[in-house]
């Protein structure tokens, strides 16, 4: 029997062991599920219907060319509308012309002329990627190829607080990141700052004739004003690479207490107080390393992870199963700052179905010490009365979401026996320490090879649907 037909039969059974008045209802959702990729180039399907725009009256871009700020004043952003139980949205760029024409100067061929269309197959491709979220913004990555005169690539930044959208440049090729491309957000003053690892190349001197590179932070603080230009700017760090015993990848990082830490899941923990002791950075990504002054350099610290947790399938398992090729090493593990605490999160597939495990820990900011929060077995999520009401599958849970809330996000997903398998996946949100399910739902066509990014219902709080809804929007949710 095929997994998709498993998932209905376990759903359709469970619905009938629970009383009549109860089998229809479900728990209300207090968030949903956002798709990374955006696209820039063909408009949805149904995009009058079921689509609205996000409203971002403030668009500025900084640092981006001459014709930056053409270019993102002529982009719209539209987001998908939801009704529950279907939990997945995604989020289209519209490039109106005269964004296409500030483009089209960008790289050098002048704003008159013919228009170029965002066309792959004629040669000047467009598309976004949403690399991060953190407290009502998204930091995507957004790029433009024009054949035979390369890549252009930027940062957009919504703002959704301030309903704003912001275009900052990319770091230059002779400073490239490292780790991971995704931006902190660190506070800065009232406002905030982006920072990044990145190396950057030393030209050879006499004493050292070997090219060679030096690890920086760059650090992004955004303009005040649309006519304000800002830079990256970077300064010197000494990464604990000792402490470290293979390559170090960010899967997650976040703000705590005066410190940013970047995570790599399989290993633990790097951290650096914020802002650096040594003062502001002051040399500009585009001028020489290191500085003549020195520079200011930022010291980082290495936690390990829990004593016991369990190796990581990135090192104990290199060649995946057929049917796990779409997931990514980090899907069993989380961490992020909630509640007060550093929470770790580990799922344990080392024994099968009902026995997998659910490890929950948290790291205390002050002492940086581990201590256990909450274990529990998948078979006691299925046994669970909120459970089995929101006729939720058996299915082992995958890529856990740490909520600001304190709760935990886990995905079921539904193993395709082929590619093509139309199998849904669903999310539960889970109540911690006390294993209640808070809300649930579906996931429609969700590809799940990255962790995915649960946001809180009401996140696109201006937005406005192309038709006229009979009903009250609530977020971008409908009503039925």
């Amino acid at each position: 029997m095929a997994a998709a037909a498993r998932a209905k039969t376990v759903a359709a059974a469970t619905a009938r062991s629970l009383p009549r008045w109860l089998a229809p209802h479900r728990s209300v959702p207090s968030g949903f599920v956002l798709e990374r990729f955006v696209d820039l180039e063909s408009p949805p399907v149904r995009l009058q219907q079921e689509w609205a725009i996000v409203n971002c009256p403030i668009k500025k871009a900084s640092g981006c060319g001459e014709h930056g700020q053409r270019v993102v004043e002529g982009l719209t952003l539209y987001a998908r509308l939801l009704t529950s139980p279907d939990l997945t949205s995604s989020l289209y760029i519209r490039v109106s012309d005269d964004a296409l024409r500030g483009m089209k100067a960008e790289f050098g061929l002048g704003i008159d002329g013919d228009l170029i269309r965002i066309d792959e197959f004629r040669g000047f491709g467009a598309a976004a990627f949403v690399e991060e979220t953190d407290e009502g913004l998204i930091f995507f990555t957004l790029v433009f190829r024009l054949r035979e005169h390369g890549e252009r690539k930027y940062y957009l930044v919504y703002d959704a607080v301030a309903a704003s959208l912001s275009m900052i440049p990319y770091l230059p090729r002779e400073c490239p990141v490292a780790y991971t491309l995704r931006p902190l957000k660190v506070p800065r003053g009232g406002g905030y700052e982006l920072a990044l690892l990145a190396y950057k190349p030393v030209p050879p001197t006499p004493e050292q004739m070997e090219r060679r590179k030096e690890d920086v932070v760059c650090v992004w603080t955004p303009a005040a004003t649309v006519e304000e230009e800002s830079s990256w700017l970077m300064l010197g760090r000494h990464f604990p690479e000792q402490a470290i015993q293979n390559f170090f990848k960010a899967d997650v990082m976040f703000f705590c207490r005066g410190e940013a830490f970047w995570v790599d899941l399989a290993q633990g923990l790097v951290h650096c107080d914020w802002p650096p002791a040594d003062g502001s950075p002051v040399v500009d990504v585009h001028g020489d390393w290191p500085p003549a002054d020195g520079g200011a350099v930022v010291d980082f610290g290495f936690i390990e992870l829990p004593p016991g947790c369990p190796p990581d399938e990135r090192w104990t398992k290199p060649k995946l199963e057929l049917s796990d090729e779409l997931d990514l090493s980090d899907r069993d593990r989380t961490m992020a700052y909630v509640a007060g605490s550093i929470r770790f999160v580990c799922i344990d597939r080392s024994r099968r179905l009902g026995n997998v495990n659910i490890s929950v820990w948290n790291l205390d900011p002050a002492t940086k010490v581990w201590t256990n929060y909450k274990n529990f077995l998948a078979k006691e999520l299925w046994r669970l009365w909120t459970f089995k009401k929101d006729m939720l599958p058996e299915m082992e849970p995958r890529f856990p979401v740490l909520m600001a809330d304190g709760t935990l996000c886990l995905l079921l997903r539904n193993k395709p026996e082929e590619m093509e398998d139309p199998a849904e996946d669903y999310i539960c949100n889970i109540e911690l320490p006390l294993l209640k399910v808070r809300w649930s739902g579906r996931l429609s066509q969700y590809h799940t090879c990255e962790h995915p990014i649960v946001l809180p219902f009401d996140f696109f709080g201006m937005v406005n649907p192309l038709i006229p809804r009979q009903k009250e929007l609530r977020g971008i949710f409908t009503q039925k």
